[in-house]
């Protein structure tokens, strides 16, 4: 008898059937191809593969070293004896590949896509001649993980780690991969289901009954019995708890463990896939975001984009997310976010017109979201947002799953956390069961209970990502399969489109009903993780500030100066600078998170979008100069106020320090730097002392501030101490940057426990600028192996020290 209790012993069996029976037999024959091999460094394009001079190789041969590339002449006959059968290409390099057929990509390849059908239905004898262009890293990069197997690890320390583990054709029994796919997915529901759980039960009787009618002699007996497994899988018909909107999906981080120029290729084998899988499963869909991306894929594989054009114009292929890459939303400025939008949602309507309209705002792995968000989403047209990366709160988990989320203007965003807490899923059944748990104790118990014939939705993209990927094969099965088998939620292959459009239907039936609305999260969508990110890289951070200074600068000249055509004229080199600036704020470069050769192409492409700002905003300031006329000058000077209120300015011309008259906001004026101008509230000094008419600051020996008070106030803004002393103010204080995982992005929060206060004498405090329109002290002082230096600096009627 077997009871409860014998459930995974049993259903190893099944595995083991399956594994070494049923699997097996899919696979008719195999015949071994020819392999030549040439290496190069860098990454070339396939007209200079095509005339390299390759030498024979064999499988098992070892290559490298990491990031080099190797390509593959790949040749050979189809033999008469699969005639008739679909014909597979199995190849592995050990890394990440693309397959190139008729000079343009036909599907990626890696550990988890290593077959590609070549012959629906071979007649024999067919020439086999294809390149393989094979990039020594792995899906994520050339690291290793704590989940990889010590082998792996092990590999990639060596200098070859690459590996040629297959190279044949197979002849594939479509009929049994087919019920192979049906016995795995009873397998892995019943494992998934609590274990006394009565559907669990029925599966694992079930499965047990129809094996032991198969003789491993004769596995193809299991045909006879399909009829019965689909009827086992079905199960009594009964109302599904929720509805999942499944779609195919590949998280390609546009950086990471890998430079840009890897991403690129990675898009190509990752879209190849897609496309190949529309090709084999009719109701497949693929959501792919960032604007970004697509304009690559354009420029690198003119053949493949026009097949995703094709694919999107049917309404398969989905354009998600309206933005210019998936940006992080801390660093960036809020003109940022906005441009993030306006570049990519004209991207798509540029190259997609309305087979592409957007509405669904997709961030699926960035680190926290503001509170300005839904205002600049609600007017770039966006009503829905989707994101998975808040599951990670540790502390305080967000309540719901679908809400609404009020920004600070009062606009709302309808707002969905997928529940399966992954973007990357396989959509096997425990994927399932868990979105589905997570979101019926979400929702269900926080606001409603579902009508009938109404069940909760959720959104789950599936398929391998991060370093891209893809789904397989499996798992687009799955997809289709999973539709109507009982115990698991209904799945339905609508696309992100069509899940945003339900949810919305659903609110709109819940109020014009007069039921409750759905709950409102009001501010911030705060992630209780990778605080890090704030500092990390800070040099980036401080880049990205001054470019969208600048640029926003820049534009306020053009547009204040008047001269239409001079604007138009430096349109697409602005253009080409935004789109610089948006680009490296994706989530894993802007925040700091990303490997050290990805921070050495941000540096020099910013000193490069250096260069170009500087001619930029030159040829405007000259514009302007010679529009307001600066003749009779001796030494005219050209201020634009860039702020919103009214403004004078400090300026340094041959004379010494020069004040300007305030002048309004987003204009420009002219002023001689040889005359003398006013000096309003001029600053006076002492011994580690800067005052004016309107605020006072000491600084004490260790270049701390001993006090800081407003004139007009009875008191300092230092606390008081018990013996009636000052507390000093901006301590320097040290801590130990060890975090427990995740290095670059976690600021653990017992952090402070190893605390270090920089609090000896300084070195130097020195008065380097003493002006009666700005003075400044600067610190100086060495501790371990840095030197740091604290500027303090007040100027001519302003109630605010400045700290440097």
């Amino acid at each position: 008898m077997i009871g409860i209790g014998d459930r995974d012993y049993v259903a190893i069996r099944f595995e083991a059937f399956l594994d070494e029976v049923l699997a097996p037999a899919s696979v008719l024959a195999t015949a071994p191809l020819e392999l030549e091999i040439w290496q190069t460094e860098e990454a070339v394009e396939l007209a200079v593969a095509r005339d390299a001079a390759y030498s024979p190789c064999a499988v098992g041969h070892r290559w490298g070293p990491a990031w080099s590339t190797a390509w593959f002449r790949v040749r050979g006959r189809v033999p008469a004896e699969m005639a008739g059968q679909p014909v597979a290409l199995r190849f592995s390099s050990g890394t990440e590949a693309l397959l190139w057929q008729d000079g343009a990509p036909r599907q990626g390849l890696d550990d988890h896509h290593d077959r590609v059908l070549l012959f629906p239905r071979a007649a024999g004898g067919e020439a086999v001649d294809l390149l393989v262009e094979a990039a020594c890293n792995l899906p994520l990069g050339v690291s290793t993980f704590w989940w990889d197997h010590p082998e792996t690890a092990k590999r990639w320390q060596e200098d070859r780690p690459g590996r040629v583990e297959a190279c044949e054709l197979v002849a594939i029994d479509p009929e049994l991969e087919r019920v192979c796919r049906k016995v795995d997915l009873a397998r892995r529901t019943l494992l998934a289901l609590p274990e006394e759980h009565p559907r669990g039960i029925e599966l694992l009787h079930g499965l047990r009954r129809l094996l032991n009618r198969v003789p491993a002699a004769r596995p193809r007996a299991i045909l006879e019995l399909e009829p019965g497994l689909e009827a086992l899988l079905r199960g009594a018909p009964e109302a599904p708890r929720t509805v999942c909107h499944a779609v195919g999906h590949a998280h390609v981080d546009t950086a990471w463990l890998w430079p840009m120029r890897e991403t690129r290729r990675k898009l190509l084998r990752t879209w190849a896939g897609a496309l190949e899988l529309m090709e084999r499963f009719p109701r497949f869909r693929f959501l792919a975001s960032s604007a970004q991306h697509y304009a690559w894929v354009e420029e690198d594989a003119p053949e493949l984009f026009a097949r995703v054009e094709q694919r999107v114009a049917e309404g398969r292929w989905e354009v998600v997310g309206g933005s210019w890459v998936e940006n992080d939303c801390h660093a960036p400025s809020g003109e940022s976010l906005v441009r993030q939008l306006l570049h990519g949602q004209r991207w798509f309507a540029a190259r997609f017109g309305e087979a592409a309209p957007q509405r669904l705002m997709y961030l699926p792995d960035s680190f926290g979201f503001p509170a300005s968000l839904p205002q600049i989403a609600r007017l770039a047209g966006l009503d829905t947002f989707v994101t998975n990366k808040l599951s990670w709160c540790h502390r305080n988990p967000y309540p719901f799953t679908t809400f609404r989320w009020r920004g600070v203007d009062g606009s709302e965003l309808l707002t969905h956390f997928t529940p399966g807490d992954d973007y990357n899923a396989p959509l096997e059944p425990k994927d399932l069961l868990h979105g589905e748990g997570k979101l019926l104790a979400n929702d269900r118990g926080a606001f409603r209970e579902p009508r009938a014939g109404e069940p909760p939705r959720w959104l789950q993209p599936y398929g391998f990502g991060d370093g891209g990927g893809g789904p397989t094969a499996e798992m687009a099965a799955r997809a289709e399969l999973a539709a109507a088998v009982n115990g698991l939620p209904a799945v339905v292959q609508s696309g992100a489109a069509g899940f945003a459009a339900a949810i919305h239907d659903d609110r709109d039936g819940r109020l014009a009903r007069g039921e409750a609305d759905l709950p409102c999260w009001d501010g911030e969508l705060y992630l209780e993780f990778h605080t890090g990110t704030q500092t990390s890289q800070a040099w980036l951070k401080a880049a990205n500030a001054r470019a969208e200074d600048q640029l926003r600068r820049l534009e306020g000249m053009l547009a204040t100066g008047g001269d239409l055509a001079f604007a138009r004229g430096l349109a697409p080199e602005i253009d080409a600078a935004w789109k610089t600036v948006l680009l490296h704020q994706f989530h894993d470069i802007l925040p700091g998170t990303s490997i050290a050769a990805v921070y050495q192409d941000a540096r020099a492409a910013y000193a490069g979008l250096q260069r170009s700002l500087d001619s930029l905003e030159s040829r405007a300031r000259e514009a302007l100069l010679v529009r307001l006329d600066p003749r009779g000058m001796a030494e005219p000077a050209l201020v634009f106020n860039d702020g919103s209120e009214a403004r004078g300015r400090i300026l340094r011309g041959a004379g010494g320090l020069r004040w300007t008259r305030p002048i309004p906001p987003m204009s420009a004026a002219l002023f001689d730097l040889a005359l003398p101008g006013p000096v309003p509230a001029p600053v006076r000094t002492g011994r580690r002392r800067l005052e004016n008419d309107l605020v006072v600051m000491e600084l004490d020996e260790a270049g701390r501030i001993a006090k800081l008070q407003r004139r007009d106030c009875s008191a300092p803004v230092n606390a008081a101490r018990a013996d009636g002393s000052l507390a000093p103010l901006h301590h320097l204080v040290a801590f130990e940057d060890r975090p427990r995982r995740w290095e670059a992005w976690d600021l653990d929060f017992d952090y402070p426990d190893k605390a270090e206060p920089v609090d000896s004498p300084a070195d130097s405090i020195e008065l380097i600028e003493d002006d009666p329109l700005r003075s400044t002290f600067e610190v100086r002082r060495r501790w371990r192996s840095s030197d740091i230096a604290l500027r303090y600096s007040l100027e001519a009627g302003s109630d605010r020290v400045e700290i440097a």
